[in-house]
């Protein structure tokens, strides 16, 4: 990106979906607060807590954020597009919140919209075990480009490491999709995928926290039950069907079957899953996982979520 560009500085919206979210909620806002790119705002939608979220919030004197109180409660992905009618920015990013952000990130991450085709930069992130005083990377490499078929084969972007333009968010047929609670995020990024150039920083500047509590581990069955109709939605384009890393959303269900009969101590459960799992160094895993004894499994279980 040229500098003249880089000083042009676009507004950036960065959403924040609450729901009694108080517990981590200042760690997250501090975190936009301190970021070297200046130029953002806060799109804060209140999904009508009833904690003490909108205290924390109103507490900053920051024009920059912005209060919305929900006029009824609705499903996750209802109210994240609810906050994105009232984003202003050409770009738009958000942020969990659980999660936080390094003060570099949208510094990082704008300066790569230097191609009128990239329309979607997200970044690495650090997987946080809370109260356990361990954090890891969460990926090795992040592929770029049209990477549709990559994300099929080896799923890699967490929500509050994107930033998104507008003009590609708008060419969707539909923001998020309303009837899932859980899914949302990805089947997003994958029509994204399709549509746009992506661009990442292999850098982990963003913090995701793991709780035991994250949506997506306490709600199995509904999550099996979401990933089956963003299937049965894919397979209407041909195109789509017919891709040969496609299998991967088959294998999510087996692997959120698996990973949930091992929590459960179900090992029996799990054997009987992998002989139909094709050979690969996850199901060495499954398998590793049967045999070790359950302070290791967990561990696993805990890296994978």
């Amino acid at each position: 990106m040229s500098e003249s560009v880089i000083k042009s500085s676009p507004l950036v919206s960065v959403i924040i979906n609450c729901y009694n979210g108080e517990k981590y909620l200042r760690e997250a806002i501090d975190s936009v607060l301190s970021q070297t790119y200046t130029n953002w705002e806060v799109i804060f939608w209140d999904n009508q807590s009833t904690d003490s979220s909108a205290t924390i919030v109103k507490s900053y004197s920051d024009k920059r954020i912005k209060y919305f109180y929900a006029p009824e409660h609705t499903v996750l992905y209802a109210a994240r597009n609810h906050a994105l009618s009232k984003a202003k920015g050409d770009y738009i990013s958000f942020l969990d919140c659980d999660d936080w952000w390094d003060k570099s990130k949208l510094k990082l991450q704008i300066i790569l919209f230097n191609n009128a085709n990239v329309g979607l930069v997200y970044s690495n992130a650090r997987l946080h075990y809370q109260g356990k005083g361990k954090n890891k990377i969460i990926f090795k490499s992040l592929p770029e480009g049209y990477i549709y078929g990559k994300l099929l084969k080896r799923y890699c972007v967490v929500l509050s490491t994107i930033v998104v333009s507008k003009e590609a968010i708008n060419l969707l047929e539909k923001k998020f999709d309303n009837r899932f609670q859980i899914i949302g995020d990805l089947d997003l990024i994958l029509r994204l995928s399709t549509i746009t150039v992506t661009k990442c920083v292999n850098e982990a500047v963003v913090n995701y926290r793991w709780h035991g509590n994250n949506l997506s581990i306490k709600q199995i069955d509904k999550k099996i039950y979401e990933v089956n109709i963003l299937i049965k939605d894919l397979l209407k384009n041909k195109k789509i069907a017919e891709h040969k890393n496609f299998k991967f959303l088959y294998s999510l269900i087996q692997d959120i079957k698996i990973e949930e009969f091992l929590r459960n101590k179900r090992r029996l459960k799990v054997i009987m899953e992998l002989f139909s799992y094709p050979i690969c160094f996850k199901k060495l895993k499954y398998i590793l996982a049967t045999i070790l004894p359950y302070s290791v499994t967990n561990y696993f279980m805990k890296f994978k979520t």
